[in-house]
């Protein structure tokens, strides 16, 4: 592939991962919250640390 496509790759592959973060993440927690206290569970959800989003991204 030319170096110009890989980069727009890049750019888009980056913005899924934004999306995902930003809106997919947030709706997963509330949902996961929501059902494990209506079932009287404890859910931890895995990797869910600001501070390795950050170090990953």
């Amino acid at each position: 592939m030319p170096k110009s496509q890989l980069q727009g790759l890049e750019q888009r592959r980056q913005e899924m991962q934004f999306l995902n973060l930003t809106h997919f993440l947030p709706m997963l927690m509330d949902r996961s919250n929501r059902l494990s206290v209506r079932a009287g569970l404890e859910v931890r959800t895995p990797f869910c640390d600001h501070r390795l989003v950050q170090y990953l991204w």
